[in-house]
Formats: C-alpha cells, sequence, structure tokens
C-alpha cells in the first residue's frame, strides 16, 4: 500500500482483514477509500453496504445497494439487500419491486421467495402467496409449515379444492405425532379443531404453541369465525416469538382489527 497507495484492490483486501477482527468502522474506513479510488467496481458497494448493515446503518446501506444496481441492475446480489431493507422500512411495492428482479435475474437464489410470500399473503395476494410458499417448500422440505402455508393460501384465495389437495397430500410425509399434521387434519377433517385447541392448551413450549395457534387461528378466520380468529391471533402477537414468519403475520391480522 506504501509503494501503490492508488491501488483500490489493497484497501479491499485490507477492509477484509479488519472485517475479520470485527472493526467495521476501519473496514468502512477502507473501502470508502478503495471506492474513491475505483467508483465503479460493483463489489466493493456490496461489502460496504454489508459492513454499514452491521454498523446499524441501514440508510447508507441502502445508498451502497442502490449505487451497486445503477452500476449493474443485471445482476441479482443487491436487489436482496436493497429489497430486505425497503421490507424493513414498511415500503412494500419497493420491496416487491426488488425481490420479483432477484427471481427474474436468479429464480434459483430461494432465499428470496419466502420473503416474496410473506408479503404477498399480508397484502392479501393469496394465490401469488401460495405459489411462493410452494417455492419455499421445495427448497425448504423439512419445514412443512411452507407447503402448509401454500394450501392455506389456495384456500383463502378461494381455490378450497386446490388448497386443500395440497394440504391432504403433505399429511403423508409428516410424522402423526405432529403438531404439523394436526394442523393439516384440522383443515381436511371438520370438527377437528376442537382435538387441537385442547391438545395445544396442554403445551408449556412458547415458540411451538404460539406457532399452532397462528395456524388455529388461520382456520377460524378461514371458517368466518372472526371472533375466536381475533382471540388466538393475539395470543400468538403477545408472546412475541421473534423470529418465525407467523409472529409477523398474526401481528398483522391484529392490526386489520378482525370484526365478527
Amino acid at each position: 500500500m506504501e509503494t501503490n497507495p492508488d491501488y483500490s484492490f489493497a484497501y479491499s483486501d485490507r477492509s477484509r482483514a479488519k472485517a475479520s477482527l470485527n472493526d467495521a468502522n476501519g473496514a468502512i474506513e477502507d473501502l470508502s477509500r478503495a471506492i474513491d479510488l475505483d467508483p465503479n467496481f460493483y463489489w466493493n458497494y456490496i461489502d460496504r453496504g454489508k459492513l454499514f448493515i452491521f454498523a446499524n446503518d441501514p440508510d447508507s446501506a441502502f445508498l451502497d445497494f442502490d449505487k451497486a444496481i445503477r452500476i449493474n441492475p443485471d445482476f441479482f446480489y443487491a436487489y436482496v439487500y436493497r429489497g430486505g431493507i425497503n421490507q424493513e422500512n414498511k415500503d412494500i411495492e419497493a420491496a416487491v419491486y426488488d425481490y420479483n428482479k432477484v427471481i427474474e435475474l436468479r429464480p434459483d437464489y430461494y432465499f428470496v421467495y419466502e420473503s416474496l410470500a410473506q408479503i404477498e399473503y399480508l397484502r392479501g395476494n393469496y394465490t401469488r402467496a401460495g405459489e411462493m410458499f410452494l417455492n419455499t417448500s421445495k427448497n425448504i422440505p423439512e419445514d412443512p409449515a411452507y407447503i402448509l402455508m401454500a394450501g392455506i393460501s389456495f384456500y383463502a384465495a378461494g381455490d378450497k379444492n386446490r388448497g386443500l389437495d395440497i394440504i391432504r397430500a403433505s399429511m403423508d410425509k409428516m410424522p402423526r405425532e405432529s403438531y404439523f399434521y394436526d394442523i393439516a387434519r384440522m383443515f381436511s377433517e371438520p370438527g377437528y379443531d376442537a382435538y387441537l385447541v385442547s391438545k395445544i392448551s396442554r403445551e408449556t413450549k412458547r415458540p411451538l404453541k404460539a406457532r399452532v395457534l397462528f395456524y388455529i387461528a388461520t382456520f377460524y378466520k378461514i371458517q368466518g369465525n372472526n371472533r375466536l380468529a381475533k382471540t388466538y391471533f393475539l395470543e400468538v402477537a403477545d408472546a412475541k416469538i421473534y423470529g418465525m414468519f407467523e409472529t409477523a403475520l398474526a401481528e398483522n391480522e391484529i392490526k386489520d382489527e378482525i370484526t365478527e
């Protein structure tokens, strides 16, 4: 660096070393110098944007990802991060645009399907949500929640037969003692909800209980029993188990103020 102070990659390389030592500010400083020397190098903006996120500065991160997109609008990576910031900022239309660009440019980047599925479900675009949950399920088959949400989404969209077909087909892959099997059975077998409500009332694991209650609430909403739906959505939201998508969906249902 002393012999060639205008070599941008020396600063970006040193930035990675500093980042590995959790020196985010020093890494950002080196990347800023690299960007000054080579303002059109895509990856420096990506790397600095991620460091800004780590440093809890999403506004600066957004500017870097936005700049990266302007440098190369045909590469998907910056759209992933800009879409995440837009979603966090509740700029839903912008987030949907970014996630759709990811799918257009890199359809096998399956991480984005879950985010888009949640957004479309929240917006009431249940058919599109169902398609996105199906794609998520294909890539994360070990979590039966996604295939259930696909069926539930089509059911909510008015395509009851398609929804039930997906839910019933999923039951063959679920352990019979699991709550997800019970959830699938609740949707496909009239009267089974009473058994599941009784069973979950005895569950002591709060995250698991909240997750199952979300599906019970959703079942009652689809059935038109808004009083019970709101009761269970409130219980899910009050549990405040963040990190699972069911909490965010339940909180949204409460905002909509379900009424009888």
